[in-house]
């Protein structure tokens, strides 16, 4: 028995607005507060230098909001 070569299904990308994002991220990108990523970030990013932070100001903040949260 010979197959008919007929397409049966059609693949296409996945839109962001059919993605799972919270409502308020969608709100905050249109209205232009924030940019979504694509997911990929690109290999050259891991040879940019590290931000120097010499008084652990981050660090500091970080510790400190957690300590506060609990």
């Amino acid at each position: 028995m010979a197959r008919k070569r007929k397409p049966v299904t059609k693949m296409v990308p996945i839109e962001r607005g059919d993605a799972n994002l919270p409502p308020h991220l969608i709100e905050l990108e249109r209205s232009g507060l924030i940019r979504i990523g694509t997911g990929k970030i690109k290999k050259s990013f891991w040879m940019l230098p590290h931000p120097v932070d010499p008084n652990c100001s981050a660090r500091k903040a970080l510790l400190k909001d957690r300590k506060e949260s609990r």
